[in-house]
């Protein structure tokens, strides 16, 4: 992800999962491992702050906030919270047995993975400042929903400035098969509640055509670094309903400590 990263006040009380116990542990792979993991996935998506760099562009200037995006509580089933219980173990198996992760969910258990992991990490006595605020991932018919809270850290100091977050709001279509961006068409963007001008449109234009070329450059050249080595297989499954799931296939061999 790119350098500012907006978020850090704790979620509300009502945010909480509702019913079931969260997923047991299983050590090896902590709640910042998994969120990593995860993350990962959506990190594509969240390269458009790459354009940070920009400084000069009053909307990223100004992205800025001391307030936190709101977001609709992660509501589960019964049947999603097993799944999402499922996901964290299964993601903590591949890493230690070095096989493949393999799971067609849906957009609600995602979020309910980012959810626990991010609320695991907040209970540790020295929580990452880094670490998520809120996520969640939604259809938006025929492309995917990416609304994030992160917290923001500033390029001179390096460090996360308490109070200020990015709140960005994206919908996307994307694929990735073999650690290659198939397809990265972002049709909106959106900062602080202000979508992208047209500068930074072009932008984010020249910038997802970048990826793809690279990713694209690197799966034709193994001797190249290709950060997303690690996701074979992200794209989505349907007919583009709310209830198409997203097909995710992560590389075991490729997942670190």
């Amino acid at each position: 992800m790119a350098d500012p990263g907006p978020a850090a006040p704790v979620p509300p009380a009502g945010d909480t999962l509702p019913g079931a116990a969260p997923p047991k542990k299983k050590g090896g792979l902590g709640c910042l491992g998994i969120l990593a993991i995860v993350a990962g996935i959506f990190a594509v998506l969240l390269l458009i702050l790459g354009i940070m760099i920009w400084q000069a562009v009053s909307w990223v200037k100004n992205a800025p906030e001391s307030s936190i995006m709101s977001m609709e509580p992660v509501k589960l089933s019964e049947g999603e919270q097993e799944d999402v219980e499922r996901v964290v173990n299964s993601l903590d198996t591949a890493k230690k047995k070095k096989q493949n992760f393999d799971e067609s969910v849906t957009t609600n258990v995602i979020n309910g993975v980012l959810d626990w992991v991010i609320k695991e990490e907040k209970k540790k006595p020295n929580p990452n400042p880094e670490t998520w605020v809120r996520a969640r991932a939604t259809f938006n018919g025929p492309l995917l929903r990416i609304r994030a809270t992160i917290p923001f850290k500033d390029k001179d100091s390096n460090s996360v400035k308490e109070g200020l977050f990015i709140n960005m709001d994206m919908d996307v279509d994307v694929e990735i098969i073999d650690g290659e961006v198939t397809k990265l068409d972002v049709r909106k963007v959106t900062l602080g509640g202000k979508e992208a001008p047209m500068l930074a449109r072009a932008m984010i234009n020249a910038y997802t055509v970048g990826i793809r070329e690279a990713t694209r450059q690197a799966k034709a050249d193994p001797n190249q670094e290709n950060p997303l080595k690690l996701i074979k297989v992200f794209k989505r499954e349907g007919s583009g309903k709310d209830d198409d799931r997203l097909r995710i296939v992560l590389d075991g061999n490729q997942m670190e400590d």
